[in-house]
């Protein structure tokens, strides 16, 4: 295509324009931008319904795990089918089968018929394997026992302060006196008595395992340990 170039009305000469070739730069330009565009906004989106998925199915839990679970080795058993029973994560199942070969000492394979001690058995898996973390099904004898221990354990972090004089001084007499009753408690020998006291003694348990975790911030119910169900698996009324 020709254009005449003019200059306050003088003639200047005429000028030749290739506009095939601007076209197809146009053209390809404007396809260009379709494309980088739509890929774009695809991608955005996908990341978009990514991360809704990942807020959607994330959720924030904590399942307490358990060692020295007792399991008699069955013929044909190996350590990674073990722990696979009860952890479907590829790569806890290879710690826990370190975790337990470490533990038991093992060597070589396994022999049908020993007994082992599992690592990592999560609590919702317990009963598969005749243990139990809950004190209703156990006792309240063994709820007592196990407290009476964390707490002598745990005193060393209470820190008394002037904010907390008074708390700690009513938390050292209850204990005190938990220590009494629970010490009276174990040297009974009458089971209609002992019963009694063991009621009396959990009702004042209760009264200090909260003050306690009003003054340290440490939660019994946090403290796990599980235990072989017991045959008869007497029913009790969960009191804390």
């Amino acid at each position: 295509m020709k254009y005449n170039v003019d200059n306050n009305g003088i003639h200047l000469g005429t000028v030749s324009v290739n506009t095939s070739g601007i076209k197809k730069f146009i053209i390809l330009a404007a396809i260009g931008f379709a494309v980088f565009t739509t890929v774009g906004c695809r991608r955005e989106k996908e990341k978009t319904n990514a991360d809704d998925a990942i807020v959607q199915n994330y959720t924030y839990s904590y399942e307490p795990r358990y060692n020295d679970i007792l399991y008699e080795v069955k013929w044909g058993d190996t350590l990674t089918e073990i722990v696979a029973a009860y952890e479907s994560d590829y790569n806890k199942i290879l710690r826990y089968v370190d975790d337990i070969e470490r533990t038991n000492k093992l060597k070589g394979v396994l022999r049908e018929g020993i007994t082992i001690k599992l690592c990592g058995v999560p609590e919702s898996k317990l009963a598969n394997y005749g243990y139990t973390s809950d004190y209703n099904i156990i006792g309240y004898d063994v709820l007592v026992e196990d407290a009476y221990d964390w707490l002598i354990e745990e005193r060393q972090w209470i820190i008394e302060s002037e904010m907390n004089t008074d708390l700690v001084e009513k938390f050292n007499i209850d204990f005190t006196e938990f220590v009494i009753q629970y010490n009276d408690y174990i040297q009974e020998t009458d089971e209609t008595i002992k019963s009694e006291k063991l009621d009396a003694l959990v009702a004042l348990l209760n009264d200090v395992l909260d003050q306690f975790k009003v003054i340290t911030g440490l939660n019994f119910d946090q403290h796990h340990k599980a235990y072989p169900i017991p045959d008869d698996q007497p029913s009790y009324e969960n009191i804390l």
